[in-house]
């Protein structure tokens, strides 16, 4: 088993008050642990580069992100505060779905737990989504020719 947690899953500073819990990352974590998992099951995540992003999503969109260009109403839409924390989460929970992927190949189990962003568009970020991850995950499995084709099972279960 192989799982893929980084802290900054759950040390995004939020303002007081926000409506997305961001502590249920470190939660799963502590409860997967309470199950007698072994800490050397965890493994830290590598960033995505902005490569991996544009698998799936528009340039612009990738570069304005990166450098704090977006528009005060795509930051609304998206759901989070910008700050440099949200861009370094992002990326380290979009590697950790990569990472998965491709070691689902070699291990009998593999979880990022952090990911699922599938409210994110090509070109903006939607409902706290700000890059599909599985959309991600998938296209890099076939650039890489590592899978022919990629079944996304998505149960949406928040």
């Amino acid at each position: 088993m192989q799982l893929y947690y980084h802290p900054l899953y759950s040390d995004l500073i939020l303002p007081e008050r926000h409506r997305f819990p961001i502590q249920k990352y470190q939660l799963l974590k502590t409860e997967i642990e309470s199950l007698g998992v072994l800490a050397s099951a965890f493994q830290e995540p590598k960033k995505a580069t902005a490569s991996k992003l544009a698998l799936c999503h528009n340039q612009r969109y990738i570069d304005d992100f990166l450098a704090g260009g977006l528009s005060d109403k795509a930051i609304k839409k998206m759901g989070f505060p910008y700050s440099q924390q949200l861009v370094e989460r992002t990326l380290l929970s979009i590697g950790g779905s990569i990472q998965a992927a491709e070691a689902a190949f070699s291990h009998d189990l593999t979880f990022n737990l952090s990911g699922g962003y599938h409210h994110a568009y090509s070109d903006f970020g939607s409902g706290f989504c700000i890059f599909n991850d599985l959309a991600i995950a998938a296209a890099h499995l076939i650039d890489t020719d590592q899978a022919d084709t990629v079944l996304i099972f998505d149960c949406d279960v928040h």
